[in-house]
């Protein structure tokens, strides 16, 4: 059991660093780019969330045990595939950053960064999505509490990664995004574009 969970924190500590690592992998699956398969993941933690806790909410409002069940089973689900979908990002991350312009790069850096340091509020929707369902077997008194929680952190966790994906969309759609590009970035292109107005004289 010790060396279990001493495998699972040592994961969870590679995946939070594993876009830093020097050398860091670009592995996909089955052929496929990793950044590809993290866009084909990434709507499950937010748009699969979004259902899980929906049909947990109606399930607590209306008392209805089976609406309940079916809402932690999708919200567990949903909440524990942030977990490739992160393990991919950083993947896709080490192939795609640098083929990025240098607006384009802070970017992912800040959708890198939130993805990474909030993570854990998906994990942990997961784990109390999983409590609830075993109490709801075992221990009915704290079934509902352990439901509601997993409601509330679900939320939580959803309002989080739409947050994150936002920063993600900013990267490939320049027209979302809120801030225009640095001076420095516009002088550049300024002086990229004057040699060639010169050849033209």
């Amino acid at each position: 059991m010790k060396k279990l969970i001493a495998a699972l924190i040592m994961t969870f500590a590679m995946t939070a660093l594993g876009h830093e690592m020097e050398g860091g992998s670009t592995a996909g699956l089955f052929g496929l780019k990793p950044e590809y398969i993290h866009v084909l993941l990434n709507p499950l933690p937010v748009y699969g969330l979004a259902i899980g806790i929906a049909t947990l909410g109606i399930g607590l409002f209306a008392r209805n045990k089976s609406t309940r069940t079916v809402g932690l089973i999708v919200t567990f689900i949903s909440a524990a595939s942030a977990w490739p979908v992160l393990f991919f990002g950083q993947r896709g991350y080490n192939d795609l950053y640098p083929l990025l312009d240098t607006d384009s790069q802070k970017i992912l850096d800040v959708h890198m960064d939130r993805a990474e340091h909030f993570i854990y509020f998906f994990y942990a929707t997961a784990v109390l999505a999983i409590a609830a369902l075993v109490a709801s077997r075992k221990f009915q008194k704290g079934y509902i509490p352990l439901a509601t929680l997993t409601f509330l952190l679900g939320a939580a966790s959803l309002g989080i990664g739409g947050w994150i994906s936002r920063a993600g969309g900013e990267v490939s759609h320049s027209e979302f995004r809120s801030e225009t590009p640095s001076a420095d970035s516009t002088t550049q292109t300024n002086n990229n574009q004057q040699p060639n107005e010169k050849e033209k004289k």
